[in-house]
């Protein structure tokens, strides 16, 4: 499962990357590229938050997945891509960032 997991992962990363080269050189179907690689980045890293099953990564997977799902209404013009956006922010900064300084110190 965790080779898996990486090499989806890894695959996931380069369709992202490539498709912001695309986007940057102005070719069709980058955004396709890129909504298609960060959709597949956020499931490899909710799949491994769930294996690991610790709050931080939990919150860290959350955050992340409301930050990508408010990019992807804002690129699509879709309503609701603030709601998004400040679920993730704040999940991001009351819950991860705090969880994190507090592994860091207690692991140093």
């Amino acid at each position: 499962m965790k080779k898996l997991l990486f090499i989806v992962g890894t695959f996931a990363l380069m369709i992202l990357t490539l498709g912001f080269l695309f986007k940057v050189m102005q070719y069709n179907g980058a955004e396709i590229l890129v909504a298609f690689g960060l959709i597949v980045f956020t499931l490899i890293l909710v799949t491994a938050a769930i294996k690991l099953r610790t709050l931080l990564f939990y919150s860290g997977s959350m955050s992340y997945v409301f930050l990508i799902l408010a990019w992807l209404f804002k690129t699509l013009g879709l309503p609701g891509a603030d709601l998004f956006y400040m679920a993730g922010m704040l999940v991001l900064s009351l819950v991860t960032i705090p969880l994190a300084a507090f592994w860091l110190y207690k692991h140093s």
